[in-house]
């Protein structure tokens, strides 16, 4: 893997070598979860996942992280520049991070989106101002590239998509907007229907991609007229929380 500048290019392994949690694959830990879970949640926004992180948290116990945190914190210890251009690297090791967490902890959750629009998802995730296209080209959030650094990790993955019309979405953004101040996604029906089309592609094929040696585990659920409390029950069976 390399890193790219606007005039040179850069070995990745040289950043990890000056990184012991990162070039030490095999770390070993004082204590170690046997059975530790990490849990994706994705879908379109205003499709439930941070309620539902919130609810895994608030009755179970299961904190939430953002891939995305774990990603910029590498970038900022090594002054790696042009992050738009460098971020599966960067997710990558954001990723490695991550799952050495899980092991640590026993149990966590990462909401996400399994499709994004490149400019604005990064746009974000950095906190710069953006205008949204809506016409942006979709790809998977989670490339294969950053699910590798899952690889050799001593974790089960539970992948959970929730579904929900388009109808609905809209309605939950337009009250965001105007209750919350909340700046939506997009309010375009259309648009939506876009969205809720590749995440869910989207979400099959990522599956595709996970390392051979770990166990992994999908649902998909319908976060129906806003029923999260539905959708918690059933979430907690399949990953087998108690």
């Amino acid at each position: 893997m390399i890193i790219v500048t606007n005039s040179k290019i850069y070995k990745v392994d040289l950043l990890l070598n000056n990184m012991p949690e990162i070039s030490i694959r095999e770390k070993h830990y004082l204590k170690v979860y046997e059975n530790a879970r990490l849990i994706f949640v994705g879908g379109v926004s205003a499709a439930g996942k941070s309620t539902l992180c919130n609810l895994l948290y608030e009755k179970y116990d299961v904190e939430n992280r953002r891939l995305h945190h774990y990603a910029l914190d590498f970038a900022k210890e090594t002054n790696v520049p042009n992050i738009d251009e460098n971020w599966d690297i960067l997710a990558n090791i954001g990723m490695f991070r991550l799952g050495n967490e899980v092991v640590k902890q026993g149990k966590l959750s990462c909401d996400i989106h399994f499709a994004v629009q490149p400019n604005l998802d990064t746009a974000y995730a950095t906190g710069r101002e953006f205008k949204e296209d809506i016409n942006e080209t979709y790809i998977r959030g989670l490339s294969r590239t950053i699910l590798q650094g899952l690889s050799g990790q001593k974790l089960s993955l539970y992948f959970l998509l929730l579904n929900c019309d388009s109808s609905s979405i809209l309605q939950r953004r337009s009250y965001e907007l105007e209750s919350l101040g909340k700046k939506p996604r997009s309010l375009d029906i259309l648009s939506i229907e876009k969205e809720l089309f590749y995440e869910e592609r989207y979400f099959y094929e990522t599956l595709e991609d996970i390392p051979k040696e770990i166990p992994v585990f999908h649902k998909t659920t319908n976060n129906k007229n806003g029923k999260i409390s539905d959708v918690l029950r059933d979430i907690i069976s399949f990953v087998g929380l108690t």
